[in-house]
């Protein structure tokens, strides 16, 4: 599955981030939505799809996760267990 963030309106009180799952085509699982929460940016918008397609996995799937936000990646694989505490 691909994923990605999107961050919109940059410096405006409306800005929001925006995240996207993307499994195949015509998928029904394929989703597009509007980041939830305060804190908002591109990185927010990708990790939380990245945790959208974690939480619909079932649990015992192996995930193949395709991201272009290198602070995404370098985060759920080096600094996971500093991000956890």
């Amino acid at each position: 599955m691909c994923t990605d963030g999107l961050y919109v309106n940059d410096c405006l009180d409306e800005a929001r981030a925006r995240c996207g799952v993307w499994y195949r085509p015509n998928d029904p699982q394929n989703t597009a939505i509007r980041e939830p929460g305060e804190e908002q940016s591109n990185e927010i918008g990708e990790l939380f799809a990245i945790l959208r397609a974690v939480r619909n996995a079932p649990g015992d799937q192996r995930l193949k996760i395709y991201s272009d936000s290198r602070i995404a990646l370098e985060g759920l694989t080096r600094h996971a267990t500093d991000w956890e505490a």
